[in-house]
C-alpha cells in the first residue's frame, strides 16, 4: 500500500467509525465527540463543535530497488513489504521512519 493511500484510508476509517458510533450511541442517550458549551451569564447557552483531534502517525517506509533480467529496474515506496517471485533478482532495501501529525475535525452533532 502506498503511503498516501494508507494516510487517506486511516483518516477516512477513523471518521466513519466516529460517525457510526455516534449514531448508535445517540440512540442509547450518549454522545460521541460532544459539542462544547459556551455559557454567557444570563443568556441561552451556545454550542460549538469540539476542537479538532490530532492523529499521530509513526510509519516505517520501505524503499525497494529491484533489478531483474526479466524486468526493468524500478524504485517503489510502500508502507508494507510485498514479496515477489522474480528469478535472477538483485534487490536493495532501505527502511525510513516517518513521524507526523494530522489535525482532524471529527463529526460533531451540534445542539439546536
Amino acid at each position: 500500500m502506498q503511503l498516501d493511500d494508507y494516510i487517506k484510508e486511516t483518516l477516512v476509517q477513523i471518521t466513519r467509525g466516529v460517525k457510526s458510533a455516534s449514531e448508535e450511541i445517540e440512540v442509547l442517550g450518549g454522545n460521541v465527540n460532544p459539542p462544547e458549551e459556551i455559557r454567557i451569564v444570563g443568556a441561552t447557552p451556545i454550542y460549538k463543535a469540539a476542537d479538532h483531534q490530532v492523529v499521530k502517525f509513526d510509519v516505517a517506509i520501505q524503499v525497494k530497488d529491484v533489478s531483474s533480467t526479466e524486468a526493468s529496474g524500478k524504485a517503489k515506496i510502500s508502507v508494507l513489504s510485498i514479496g515477489g517471485g522474480i528469478k535472477n533478482t538483485d534487490e536493495t532495501q532501505a527502511v525510513h521512519r516517518v513521524r507526523f501529525e494530522v489535525p482532524l475535525a471529527l463529526p460533531c452533532k451540534l445542539k439546536s
